[in-house]
């Protein structure tokens, strides 16, 4: 048995909530109620109740503030195949199996800290490009723990973002060394006597002591 209805939050949005009985606790004996609310729409609301439902009847209820990450995403991630196209829905999923889980899967969401939450984005910042992005993916999941009524703080929203170091090239430049100029210079001076010798000299010459490339001499 489950109430759904509409509510009117303090900022003035409109969202929507419900209130279900999931079973008995089998321990005390106890009905179980749960309240959760700040979903967008209904839909969303009767598809988070449908995977707790099921989630209870494997496994029970997990007392709350105990989920791991992990445990928060899955059922995020059941509502969210539902609300984009299907290439989206993939290359999140890619996203979170990559790079966020590996980090935040184990840990309860509850304990995550601000802390926490820099130390991992100033490491993605180090290893990829896309670390904004990820952060914003992870911090999703947070936002909807708070729907939950897991937490009330996003420790993800608290975090200074990292600038992503640029990675400058050098190009080794390739010089001839003095020695090597006077050796060539000798090589071209014992050729001397022909036009195509002496078209040689006056080039490498030119190229020596303007340090154009050669392209750049023939053009001339």
């Amino acid at each position: 048995m489950a109430n759904f209805d509409q509510y009117e939050k303090k900022n003035g949005d409109k969202a929507w909530k419900f209130q279900a009985y999931l079973g008995t606790d089998k321990v005390t004996g106890k009905p179980i109620k749960t309240t959760r609310r700040n979903f967008k729409t209904k839909k969303e609301a009767q598809l988070a109740l449908a995977k707790l439902q099921v989630d209870f009847e494997q496994k029970g209820l997990e007392k709350d503030g105990n989920e791991t990450f992990q445990q928060v995403y899955d059922l995020w991630l059941y509502t969210y195949k539902t609300t984009v196209k299907e290439v989206t829905f993939m290359k999140t999923e890619i996203k979170f199996r990559k790079w966020i889980l590996p980090k935040y899967g184990d840990l309860r969401v509850n304990k995550v800290t601000v802390r926490m939450a820099q130390e991992i984005i100033n490491q993605w910042a180090k290893e990829t490009d896309q670390y904004r992005i990820l952060h914003s993916t992870a911090k999703r999941v947070f936002e909807y723990a708070i729907n939950l009524g897991i937490i009330t703080n996003n420790p993800l929203s608290h975090i200074m973002m990292p600038k992503r170091e640029k990675q400058i090239t050098t190009e080794k430049v390739k010089a001839y060394t003095k020695e090597e100029v006077k050796k060539i210079s000798e090589y071209l001076q014992s050729k001397s006597g022909t036009y195509r010798s002496e078209y040689d000299k006056t080039l490498m010459r030119f190229l020596f002591y303007t340090g154009c490339r050669i392209s750049e001499a023939l053009a001339l």
